[in-house]
């Protein structure tokens, strides 16, 4: 309803058009400081009567820009509509804190281009023209603002729709009819640009031709948009496990009443579809767009136009990227185009978009509407409008109706009738007197029915023969003999497969194939390799390879490799699963596994289910402790032999253990080697470049205490346990020591071992003669006072 978008006033000093080839339009830009004045940025006023009172309205916008330094810009919304029952809905980023007097809004600018959407009310008593007004007041910016405004629209109702130009600006007069005579014939012509519909007559003295079609230019690809099912598209059959294709309603366009196509998954993969295919020109400039938006965690986008040439067997021949990692909007709906040149062998394709993956493993859409492909490198307004055509003449009579590609035509001349197109419906009785029907599905037909002639075998191709009357000899063609006699199908060239390709035997390229859904089983020059469902060679990097070449040895002499391309698992059908990094409760996975998932590279995994592992080799041990065998490492074991499974228990049994890291790694623990609460092995020292804050001392105290606590003798629970549960296992006997709680009690915690939660766990009896050394030198120096006193006493009394 803003008339004359391309007129719109701009600012006196401080605008401009910019044309943006992102947008493929104009644009206002705009940069100035106010000082103390206000200045416009766009401004239009609204003729009187457009608007109607007591009515809900839409103003909308895209815009972008900051003020100095990259700070946060503002410009004020005028809309001239205030009232009494004036009532306001708006988007983020809209504003109606500074009052609602004269009907404006604080818009708060981002870098990038934002929606901004406000929705009113008209009063009703509501009436004259009004002006719709973008400016730079001087509460706005503390200094220079940059911005950039674009299609601006006002439109009836609450719900912001696609940008289109005023009805009024779409041609200079609402429909034309015009009569054009020559000295040839006669031409008359009826359009109306409102709906996007022209209709011709052309009468010349020996042709009438009578067409109603679009003022767009003919779109190329079927099923186009506008869809009411999936027909003539098709989800590809590789990428994305849970990838898929649906239609649905998204309010970003026409308001949700019309369909867009999606294509979802939760996948770090790709989920693709691709159009029917159809006739291209080769070495010719084509135009392609589409309305498209994607949800935010969307990766990107890959529209591909993919081309062979007439009679290839290839999927396709030349790969035309026409957008690739392409990022939209998920925020609004927006139109690509791009021009491209087929290529020399280029006569048929079809259309493939991608869903390149989800980035957070949520749930991600990419949708499509309004695709176009058509002669030219200027894009024309895309029309879901059909056309219509008949030609006469003297000797013929060809009638057309074309639609989303689709062509339907009959065509009458004196050589016969032809129809064709995508369906053909008789619901009459239909008569064939004489008939010759290259291809047909006829339900039934029997040989009774065939009562005359020569069945030619050059041109009869026998679909079921009776083999019993085939009994010997050699059927032999230019590529394929088969001797029924020795059994020898021998091919010289061609390929056996089915339709869906999924059994597949090529002669000529040297493989044989076999695919489903998800993966093709390919063997070609003596490989074995799982590649992706469409393709028919090797790959460099495929899912899974089995060769005689590869890592390690395999690369100096004979030898096989198993390479998986992320991940590869050599397991057995009862233990295929649960094959975590980390063990979680009894392991359940058996077998080796190694390679990266979505979380990255992993570490490699050799487990045993609940049954255990057994790392095995080397010559035979020496040592007396059970039956000689190689160094073994046995994980799960039940006993410290190691030789029995289904345990709890990992036994290491060899003639030397050697852990380096026991010796490297210190503590002040003694003696020399100390158990740790986490079972770590570490060397006892006492040096004292291996401590810090050394106090010494020669206090008593503790040694006083000590020589009060009694000894104990006991039965270890341990072993009495092990050989409760094992009478082979060595009786336990009587053990002489101190008991810990009794060192506890006398307050002696420098001589006892704790847990971590402070429970008692042992005594540290090697500091038990440390605690005593202060005590004996007391009792040392008195003994030697009192050897000093008796050499006294004893001279005395000699003296005597």
């Amino acid at each position: 309803m803003i008339p004359n978008i391309g007129l719109i006033r701009w600012g006196i000093s401080h605008t401009s058009k910019q044309e943006e080839a992102n947008f493929h339009d104009t644009l206002v830009h705009y940069q100035g400081n106010t000082g103390n004045a206000y200045t416009t940025i766009i401004q239009q006023t609204i003729t009187d009567g457009v608007m109607l009172p007591d009515t809900w309205y839409t103003v909308h916008f895209w815009a972008r820009g900051a003020g100095d330094q990259n700070s946060v810009g503002h410009f004020t919304m005028y809309f001239y509509a205030n009232g009494s029952d004036q009532r306001y809905s708006d988007t983020d980023g809209v504003d109606f804190g500074k009052g609602s007097t004269d009907t404006h809004a604080d818009i708060t600018l981002t870098p990038a281009f934002k929606h901004f959407v406000i929705t009113f009310h008209t009063p009703k008593n509501f009436s004259g023209g009004h002006t719709f007004w973008i400016r730079n007041d001087p509460e706005d910016n503390a200094g220079t603002l940059y911005c950039d405004v674009w299609h601006p629209k006002l439109e009836l109702g609450q719900h912001a729709t696609d940008f289109s130009v005023a009805p009024a600006d779409m041609a200079t007069v609402t429909a034309l009819s015009s009569i054009e005579q020559t000295v040839n014939g006669i031409q008359n012509t009826v359009s109306n640009p409102t709906n996007g519909l022209v209709a011709k007559q052309t009468l010349l003295a020996n042709q009438y031709t009578s067409v109603i079609g679009g003022l767009s230019n003919e779109n190329l690809i079927p099923y186009s948009g506008y869809w009411e099912n999936l027909n003539g598209w098709m989800l590809m059959a590789w990428g994305a496990t849970d990838r898929n294709l649906n239609l649905t309603h998204h309010n970003f366009y026409h308001n949700g009443t019309d369909t867009t196509l999606v294509l979802g998954t939760t996948q770090h993969d790709t989920a693709a579809a691709g159009s029917i295919r159809f006739s291209v020109k080769p070495n010719t400039k084509y135009t392609f767009s589409f309305s498209g938006f994607a949800s935010s965690n969307v990766i990107g986008t890959n529209v591909y136009f993919l081309c062979r040439q007439y009679g290839s067997t290839k999927d396709y021949d030349t790969v035309h990227g026409l957008f690739n990692n392409l990022v939209m909007s998920p925020s609004g709906i927006n139109r690509y185009t791009t021009t491209f040149t087929t290529g020399q062998n280029d006569n048929e394709g079809y259309i493939r978009l991608d869903n390149i993956g989800s980035s957070n493993g949520a749930s991600s859409g990419a949708y499509f509407a309004e695709l176009k492909l058509e002669l030219g490198t200027v894009a024309t307004p895309y029309t879901r409008n059909s056309s219509t055509e008949m030609i006469q003449t003297a000797s013929e009579i060809n009638m057309r109706v074309t639609k989303n590609g689709v062509v339907n035509a009959v065509n009458v001349s004196p050589e016969g009738i032809q129809i064709y197109g995508n369906k053909l419906h008789i619901t009459s009785s239909t008569y064939i007197d004489n008939a010759i029907i290259k291809s047909a599905m006829i339900d039934t037909i029997t040989a009774d029915k065939i009562t005359a002639g020569t069945l030619n075998g050059n041109n009869v191709n026998v679909i079921n023969l009776n083999a019993s009357h085939i009994t010997t000899g050699t059927l032999s063609g230019s590529n394929l003999q088969i001797n029924l006699n020795t059994g020898v199908v021998a091919f010289r060239k061609g390929r056996i497969h089915n339709s869906s390709n999924t059994i597949d035997i090529n002669i000529d390229s040297g493989y044989m194939s076999v695919a489903n859904n998800n993966a093709r089983v390919i063997m070609k020059e003596g490989e074995i390799q799982l590649v992706e469902p469409t393709l028919f060679d090797n790959e460099t990097s495929p899912y899974l390879k089995i060769s005689n070449a590869g890592g390690g040895a395999a690369l100096f002499s004979a030898g096989g490799s198993f390479i998986g391309r992320d991940y590869a698992v050599i397991t057995n059908s009862a233990n295929w699963l649960g094959a975590f990094d980390a063990p979680i409760g009894v392991e359940e996975f058996s077998g080796l596994a190694t390679g990266k998932s979505s979380g990255g590279w992993g570490p490699t995994k050799v487990a045993g289910a609940e049954r255990g592992v057994v790392i095995s080799g080397g010559m035979e041990t020496t040592f007396h402790g059970g039956t000689d065998s190689s160094p073994h490492i046995s994980i799960g074991t039940t006993n410290t032999m190691g030789n029995t499974f289904a345990g709890n228990r990992i036994a290491i049994w060899a003639d030397y253990v050697h852990i380096y890291s026991a010796y490297d790694r210190t503590t002040s623990a003694s003696p020399n080697v100390f158990v740790a609460q986490d079972g770590a092995l570490v060397r006892s020292t006492s040096a004292s470049k291996y401590k810090t804050n050394i106090v010494r001392g020669r206090s008593v105290d503790y040694g006083e205490k000590l020589i009060q606590l009694p000894t104990a003798t006991w039965i270890d629970k341990a072993s009495l346990q092990r050989y409760n549960d094992d009478p082979s296992q060595p009786m336990p006997g009587l053990n002489y020591g101190m008991i810990a709680e009794d060192l506890a009690a006398a307050g002696l915690e420098h001589l006892i071992v704790r847990n971590e939660k402070g429970g008692l766990e042992g005594i540290q009896y090697d500091r038990i003669a440390v605690a005593l050394l202060p005590l004996l030198s007391k009792w040392k120096q008195t003994i030697d006072n009192q050897e000093q006193e008796i050499n006294e006493l004893k001279e005395k009394v000699g003296n005597i």
